[in-house]
């Protein structure tokens, strides 16, 4: 029997932002237009080039991912820990 997406593999070193706090202070400082605040997804506009994000020692990227039209902020995990 196959699984729906069992074939897909999700890398596990990152973690997606549903933290208000930080998507209002990446918004602030201009690096994402807006945000939804029920479903936390970015609305992304065709001018914005930015994919990676450094903010408070620790670095965010955009990223799509199956199923979704907007993406989502994505913190990156250390590995160096």
């Amino acid at each position: 029997m196959i699984f729906e997406h069992s074939y897909t593999s999700y890398p596990k070193s990152y973690k997606i932002i549903n933290d208000c706090r930080i998507l209002r202070a990446l918004k602030n400082r201009g690096f994402i237009d807006s945000y939804d605040k029920k479903f936390k997804y970015i609305d992304c506009s065709f001018k914005q080039q930015i994919t990676s994000i450094n903010y408070k020692n620790d670095k965010y990227e955009i990223k799509y991912f199956d199923g979704c039209f907007s993406p989502f902020i994505v913190k990156l995990a250390n590995l160096n820990k």
